[in-house]
């Protein structure tokens, strides 16, 4: 919900017809301010209805006391126009904060419309003796209201060459005082100007120190990072170095396994020999015998013998000798004996026959050593060359790798190192554009104390223009039009303008009390009204706008005054609720008004009950129940309210039981009658024509 809270609202002050606006020694004086002493024309163009104004004429003290003089001079407010919205016009004495000042005093009566309206005032100063005004000078530049004084028999008796020489004198200080405070004025613009150009050269510094800070900051994080780079580097090139020389080292090795690999082949001959040898003894081996027989190769039986020893054992017939003879011819190793047919040599061929077995199987021995030989040494040289190939393949891409990391370190470290110079540069630069402004420094200082020097001698100047305007206005004193006659007027007329502030929002909150406000409704919309005092919710008022929306006064007041009807209830207690100006609400249908239950302590709980309560309404004067026309409940917040539904908002009390209404006197009379009763004191009622009570709008 919006606060709406009561600004003091403003006019636009001041078209003077008499003479010129006057200029201000203080800063209220020739002003129209509040009751708090705030000037009511900053920034508005018209005052609120319902308040006091003081249109503030000078300084009590200073010469100006005369106008609340009643022997000296006679005040009176004319309303030129406008003048039904004017009341209580005085000449007063006032204090704002800790200053007395001399003011026209005015009441602006209450309006609940939403127009404008314009007032013309006419301040009308008449004397009752022969006056004359005592600053001359300032009153005939427009600067200020006439000060007055009592004339006497002295007044008017300087030469008119006197008064030249006067004003002459107070002319030259014038001019003297303007001249002086032009030179300070020109001297402050100067020095605003020196130290603004030295300010911003402090802050071109400072930033300037800054981005130094940070370059050299970045500069020492680069250099950081090239160390770092070149350890790397440094790291990787002693790897690479490792892994060239390892590589070294494997070359070797494979040179030295690829002289081997010629001695492998020499192996491998020897051993393709060895096992030719070995098959040629196994073949001469198998030749000689005996054959060989097995469970999977049984011996056949008759037995055929095929080989030299078993054809020799079984040589025992001619027939077999023959056999054993023809069997030698196949047998191209050695030529032996054949066999006598008379077994006469067999001994000679059976040794010839063990010696031949003995050289095979030496042959075959001696084949098979040289095999195991062989292949013993092929195996171990093959290990040899692997293992050589293979350490040099892996020393080939451990250098490889080496490599590639060590051109990379290269290559990080040459673009850092110009990372590095670039971030070198850029801080020298830096370095060398960094200035001081001493030669500025020394100006500003020569300039202030000039300065310092020329505000010293002003206060003589300005002495210089009070004592000649003194002297002046004590020589114009009684002289031409300085002097006001007895029975003269002098006249101020000043122009304000009179509206109600105007709202235009679905929620507002007032202030009990609170004056110069009307509201227009956002049309179609659910809009709500709130009232409150410094410490709860007084009442709510809840309505659709309608479609054709105007605007009505929204002040509550709950001030009792010996006006109202407070007698009427002596006995209870009671609580105002006065919508001022019984306003009509711009609704679709009947809004809804809640009052704020008065009877409720701290912890939100009544103190009285509800069948006790009796709700009055003002009605043409008279005070009628309407207790029944209301429901006590709760709202939303879980408040104790009284609602009723109503167009038009009116006057009621809350009383904690019955009033003490008089009774009408019994008999037959009409309601144009006019019947006296008695009433309580501070109060009277007549028929139905009793007044709206004043109850503190």
């Amino acid at each position: 919900m919006k606060k709406w809270i009561a600004l003091a609202l403003s006019l636009a002050l001041i078209i003077i017809t008499a003479v010129p606006a006057f200029a201000a020694s203080s800063s209220i004086v020739g002003e129209l301010v509040d009751a708090d002493g705030k000037i009511a024309s900053d920034g508005y163009d018209t005052i609120r209805p319902g308040s006091d104004y003081y249109y503030v004429i000078a300084q009590s003290g200073t010469g100006y006391d005369s106008y609340v003089d009643d022997a000296l001079i006679r005040f009176s407010l004319k309303k030129k126009e406008g003048g039904k919205y004017i009341t209580d016009a005085d000449l007063v004495e006032k204090k704002f904060g800790s200053t007395r000042y001399i003011c026209i005093k005015f009441s602006v009566k209450d309006n609940f419309s939403d127009d404008e309206y314009k007032v013309v005032l006419e301040a009308n100063f008449r004397a009752k003796k022969d006056l004359v005004i005592t600053n001359a000078t300032s009153y005939n530049s427009g600067l200020a209201f006439p000060a007055f004084r009592a004339a006497t028999s002295s007044d008017g008796s300087y030469t008119q060459e006197q008064i030249n020489a006067a004003q002459a004198a107070y002319n030259n200080a014038i001019s003297e005082r303007n001249t002086l405070n032009n030179e300070i004025a020109a001297l402050k613009t100067e020095i605003a100007a020196l130290e603004k150009q030295i300010e911003d050269l402090n802050q071109q510094n400072q930033q300037r120190q800054a981005q130094i800070t940070a370059a050299q900051t970045a500069l020492s994080n680069e250099q950081t990072k090239l160390a770092q780079l070149k350890t790397e580097q440094s790291a990787a090139q002693t790897k690479y170095n490792n892994a060239k020389s390892a590589w070294d080292a494997a070359k070797e090795a494979a040179d030295q396994a690829e002289h081997q690999t010629q001695q492998k082949a020499q192996l491998e001959a020897d051993l393709q020999q060895a096992n030719t040898d070995l098959a040629a003894a196994q073949a001469l081996q198998a030749k000689l015998g005996p054959e060989q027989f097995t469970a999977e190769n049984p011996k056949p039986d008759p037995f055929v013998p095929k080989t030299l020893i078993d054809r020799f054992n079984a040589a025992n017939t001619a027939e077999l000798i023959q056999a054993w003879n023809n069997s030698l011819v196949d047998y191209t190793a050695k030529a032996f004996t054949p066999l006598a047919e008379d077994n006469s040599n067999n001994a000679a061929v059976a040794a010839e026959l063990n010696a031949e077995i003995i050289r095979v199987n030496g042959l075959i021995a001696d084949a098979n050593n040289r095999i195991a030989t062989a292949t013993a040494d092929l195996n171990s040289l093959g290990s040899v060359i692997e293992i050589g190939n293979t350490e040099l393949q892996a020393a080939v891409n451990a250098e490889q790798s080496a490599k590639t990391e060590l051109n990379t370190a290269n290559s990080n470290v040459t673009t850092q190192e110009t990372v590095v110079t670039d971030a070198q540069k850029k801080l020298n630069e830096l370095q060398a554009s960094a200035s001081t402004p001493a030669d500025l420094a020394n100006q500003l200082a020569a300039q202030k104390s000039e300065l310092a020097s020329k505000q010293a001698a002003l206060p003589a100047k300005e002495k210089a223009v009070t004592d000649t305007k003194a002297a002046l206005d004590n020589m114009l004193a009684g002289t031409g039009s300085n002097v006001l006659k007895s029975g003269d007027t002098f006249t101020h007329t000043f122009k304000i303008w009179v509206q109600n502030e105007k709202i235009e929002d679905s929620d507002a909150t007032f202030t009990a009390g609170e004056k110069g406000v009307i509201v227009k409704p956002v049309k179609n919309e659910i809009n709500t009204v709130t009232w409150e005092d410094s410490n709860r919710t007084l009442a709510v008022l809840t309505f659709r706008a309608d479609s054709d929306v105007s605007f009505y006064c929204p002040r509550l007041s709950t001030r009792w005054n010996s006006f109202d009807y407070a007698d009427y209830f002596d006995d209870t207690d009671a609580y105002l609720f006065d919508f001022v100006s019984s306003p009509t609400i711009p609704a679709s249908s009947r809004p809804t008004l809640s009052l704020y239950n008065p009877f409720v302590d701290d912890d939100g709980d009544l103190t009285v009950r509800t069948s006790r309560i009796r709700i009055y309404e003002i009605v043409d004067g008279d005070l009628e129940d309407v207790t029944d026309l209301f429901t006590f409940e709760r709202n939303e917040d879980d408040d104790y309210v009284m609602t009723i539904k109503t167009r038009t908002l009116g006057t009621y009390i809350v009383s904690d039981g019955e009033a003490d209404l008089p009774e009408r006197p019994s008999g037959n009379y009409s309601d144009d009658d006019d019947i006296v009763v008695e009433v309580p004191s501070g109060g009277s009622v007549t028929g139905n024509t009793k007044p709206v009570p004043f109850t503190g709008r």
